[in-house]
């Protein structure tokens, strides 16, 4: 069901909306606001049953967006890390009396699966999906007070677990490590974010790009796990290569699933995947030394217009 304009709230809005409704059969209801559509469910999870946005499509986007804010958190303030979960999920007000509160059996099995993955959760109850789920305070430390995001739905053909870059690559770039100026020593750039939890890149995401380092430090100590399939693959471009017109080494199926690399700023990062099969992605990590007379190092998180950031951009060859 949608609203006249076809318009959705963001997912935050969604959740902060979702929020007021305290019972199971009033969160199910279909809403709107301000002409928007307004759709909620009913989720069990640690902190008690709690009415949360439900996500457009797969949901796997605002997942990585909602996961990527919490990862910069506990880093820059030692906050807690999102965990996963299998949570029921409830969007009919008609399965409220069975399964919408903690005592229920149908969410103590849910919740009781173990190493929970993006792709298990629904294998055997159709109503159990993947959630992250963070404390409380880690959530009010943002403002919010939902302290769970899922996404899509469930069982086991239709549980969407792949997640898209393009145009959305700041959301996997995290950084780790500063100095006084904005200059970034320490990160990494890691697609999809929860790989060893299920999730997968996208297929058709053609030249995702991230502009990693800083040009007045020194090398950049890095190093490449990655997993991808046949005709997917990474790129990468230093100052060195650029300057000698060389190609980038590309990074393919074929080769050593970790690569130790020692680059020189500016550094051109590119992933490619093709229109056919996906697989859990990789992870580059990077530092460099701080200036001379400069130790101050900070652990923090760089909005994306900082200097060094990981806005897209275009490869040289």
């Amino acid at each position: 069901v949608s609203d006249q304009s076809g318009r959705r709230l963001d997912a935050d809005s969604q959740d902060d909306l979702c929020a007021q409704f305290t019972d199971c059969p009033s969160c199910t209801l279909v809403q709107t606001f301000q002409n928007k559509a307004l759709r909620c469910q009913w989720v069990v999870g640690t902190n008690g049953p709690s009415c949360i946005g439900r996500p457009s499509g797969s949901g796997t986007s605002e997942l990585s967006t909602w996961l990527s804010r919490y990862e910069r958190q506990a880093i820059s303030e030692t906050g807690h890390k999102p965990v996963p979960k299998c949570r029921i999920i409830i969007r009919d007000s008609s399965k409220c009396s069975t399964a919408g509160s903690s005592s229920s059996i149908l969410a103590k099995q849910c919740s009781e699966r173990s190493s929970p993955r993006c792709h298990t959760c629904g294998l055997f109850m159709e109503d159990c999906g993947f959630c992250g789920e963070t404390s409380v305070d880690a959530a009010a430390a943002t403002g919010r007070a939902v302290t769970t995001r899922c996404v899509g739905r469930f069982g086991a053909a239709a549980i969407p677990c792949t997640v898209a870059c393009k145009d959305q690559e700041e959301v996997f770039r995290i950084t780790t490590a500063s100095v006084n100026g904005g200059m970034v020593l320490r990160g990494r750039v890691e697609y999809p974010l929860w790989r060893d939890f299920g999730m997968q890149y996208a297929i058709s995401q053609p030249s995702c790009t991230w502009r990693l380092g800083e040009i007045p430090l020194g090398p950049m100590k890095s190093v490449l796990n990655q997993e991808l399939e046949r005709g997917d693959s990474v790129w990468i471009k230093d100052a060195d290569r650029e300057a000698g017109g060389q190609l980038p080494l590309i990074f393919n199926e074929d080769s050593d699933a970790r690569s130790e690399l020692e680059l020189r700023a500016s550094v051109t990062l590119q992933f490619n995947s093709d229109d056919t099969r996906e697989a859990s992605g990789f992870k580059f990590e990077w530092d460099q030394d701080p200036p001379p007379g400069n130790d101050t190092i900070a652990s923090t998180t760089l909005p994306s217009s900082g200097q060094g950031g990981g806005g897209t951009g275009n490869t040289g060859g």
